[in-house]
């Protein structure tokens, strides 16, 4: 779960909801993507059923930018050791926030917490990857997210983002 702090920022309530996903390391662009598209119909019917207010899709952009980012970032960086990464979708009255974990040991660190949540551009990257073109983080993940947190004993990154 989310700290006590996003969870009041995104009017977290007994009618909110949450859910877990847990991805295999190896897990196909085609389902990732088919993942999204099902985030986005499942955001626009929450909000429609729970709060009677329609999902404005103008929304997506961000928040499914820095789903896509995060866990590619996951697939391709933290879950070797285990394995597999999970996403968290947590939708309140106010926002949504995303949970992302994969195992690995990057959001522990206590300077890694600093420049996320600070939305300090990240200028070293893991080159071990080689797909990949090294704007997610930077050019995705910090300008999509209204807020950052990241839990260094649990070592999972929150994003949030406002509705």
């Amino acid at each position: 779960m989310p700290s006590k702090n996003i969870l009041k920022a995104i009017n977290f309530d007994d009618c909110s909801h949450r859910q877990y996903t847990i991805f295999p390391a190896n897990a196909p662009e085609f389902g990732l993507v088919s993942y999204l598209e099902s985030i986005t119909l499942h955001m626009e019917k929450f909000y429609w059923h729970t709060y009677k207010k329609k999902y404005d899709p103008k929304n997506n952009k961000n928040i499914l930018l820095a789903i896509w980012e995060s866990m590619s970032n996951c697939q391709n960086h933290g879950c070797k050791s285990r394995g597999s990464f999970s996403h968290g979708l947590f939708l309140g009255k106010a926002g949504v926030c995303n949970g992302f974990y994969d195992g690995g040991d990057y959001f522990g660190r206590a300077d890694i917490k600093n420049q996320w949540e600070s939305k300090i551009p990240i200028t070293e990257f893991d080159l071990t990857y080689a797909d990949g073109c090294r704007v997610g983080v930077n050019g995705y993940i910090f300008p999509g997210s209204d807020r950052i947190e990241i839990d260094t004993r649990r070592r999972v990154l929150y994003t949030v983002h406002f509705l």
